[in-house]
């Protein structure tokens, strides 16, 4: 039974065991980690909300907050050590085990020990399952599949979409017959995950410049109002009292010994419009694929009852075709993204007296990711005739038209994080005293 006040600690704290993790329902991510991630229980915790992204939409735990913590300042804890990378703290990303994989999550929301002095909103702590006595394991899918949705009330069909999460636990002694008995001794436990998102036409549509917008005739640019939009000759201005005037083009007419070289060659990759009208004249359709895996090892060994050693690895790839594009490359943002995170553990516990604790822990973190295009690697510079751009389509961003972004060519961050810790625990009476160092 709980105590009604823990007098041994002032944090303040909630723990989700894991009957909630096997009853409560999730949902399927397709974001940067894909499937039911482990830190989809968080807000059952008081204090900790979801922050809000541009356009006042919630967001999800990557930008969870803790008691008003600053985005990504928590520390994350798998087996006694910290997920900390070198390009950001507090990362969810970096929890690519699945919520079949845990044993224990707790939350320490604040007053918490000194140890966690680093955290500058909270810390979360995971603890990854061990095989026991007995043999256990599980099979389990879930799935989104269009056959089973149905149509919008405006649609004459429905969307494609297709997407399967699967895997399975599998845990328990280790045993040799007639080499080796781990029956109190030694256990293992594996989580293997998939998961796969197919996801059908995505409909969008933007704004390119019609024919007449292309040669400089804007005589066809008006308000909302029907009121045409002046544009103004910048080799007009003068001053006026404190500011200055410019005088507008004859006609909304931009004359074609105006128009640079270099505006002419970005123009000659940006797609006709399709429809008629000013605005909204190029629908657009697109698709998504996402293909995540992670792999969870874990195992114990009791040489005592008194000196315990586990070993933990989790390793995952995530491979997707970026975020969708209403433009057509090169104009605009295309990627192909590929993360790949690495998770490993080593901790040895030593009970010296029934007072007297040691524990030893020695990790590694490493993530890599990438994210390419192939136009990225093209000298747009010299074919475009604008000084200065290495790699990549220019980002343009030209009014109520659709922007141009430039591809995207990042090869990392590559981060590989070596963690060391020991710490003594103490009870002595009514008083409860820790000693450690932790080195990252």
């Amino acid at each position: 039974e709980s105590p009604a006040l823990k007098s041994e600690t002032s944090d303040v704290s909630m723990e989700i065991n894991p009957k909630s993790y096997n009853d409560l329902p999730l949902t399927s991510a397709a974001g940067m980690v894909g499937g039911r991630g482990p830190e989809a229980f968080i807000f059952l915790s008081p204090g900790i909300t979801p922050g809000v992204h541009a356009g006042g939409q919630a967001a999800d735990t990557f930008d969870a907050h803790i008691n008003g913590s600053p985005t990504l300042s928590k520390e994350m804890q798998v087996d006694g050590m910290s997920t900390q990378i070198s390009e950001v703290q507090g990362d969810p990303r970096d929890l690519t085990f699945p919520p079949d994989a845990v044993q224990e999550m707790s939350i320490l929301t604040s007053s918490y020990p000194a140890e966690f002095g680093n955290s500058g909103g909270g810390v979360e702590r995971y603890v990854i399952k061990s095989g026991t006595n007995q043999f256990h394991g599980n099979l389990y899918e879930f799935l989104r599949n269009t056959d089973f949705d149905a149509r919008g009330f405006f649609s004459s069909d429905v969307a494609v979409h297709h997407e399967n999460e699967f895997g399975g636990t599998f845990g328990g002694p280790v045993w040799i017959p007639k080499i080796y008995n781990g029956k109190n001794k030694t256990f293992f436990f594996v989580n293997i995950e998939e998961y796969r998102l197919n996801g059908g036409a995505q409909n969008s549509i933007g704004s390119v410049p019609d024919k007449s917008f292309r040669t400089g005739d804007l005589s066809g640019l008006v308000d909302s109002q029907g009121n045409q939009i002046p544009i103004y000759d910048p080799n007009t201005t003068t001053a006026s009292g404190s500011g200055f005037t410019r005088s507008v083009f004859p006609g909304n007419i931009i004359p074609a010994n105006r128009i640079s070289n270099a505006s002419k060659n970005i123009l000659s990759y940006v797609p006709d419009a399709t429809l008629s009208g000013v605005y909204n004249n190029y629908p657009s359709t697109g698709s998504s694929v996402t293909n995540y895996g992670a792999y969870t090892f874990k195992v114990d060994e009791y040489f005592t009852s008194t000196q315990h050693l586990s070993g933990t690895w989790n390793q995952s790839y995530n491979d997707n075709n970026g975020p969708y594009s209403i433009l057509p490359s090169p104009v605009q943002s295309t990627r192909d993204g590929a993360t790949n995170v690495y998770t490993g553990r080593l901790n040895y516990d030593w009970t010296l007296t029934p007072t007297l604790l040691n524990s030893f822990r020695v990790g590694f973190n490493r993530q890599s990711q990438f994210l390419g295009s192939k136009e990225a690697a093209e000298q747009w510079g010299s074919k475009l005739g604008i000084a200065g751009i290495n790699n990549g389509f220019p980002a343009v961003s030209w009014g109520a038209f659709t922007a141009l972004a430039q591809n995207q060519d990042l090869l990392g961050p590559i981060s590989n994080t070596f963690l060391f810790a020991d710490s003594v625990s103490w009870t002595k009476g009514k008083h409860n005293f820790k000693f450690g160092e932790d080195l990252r």
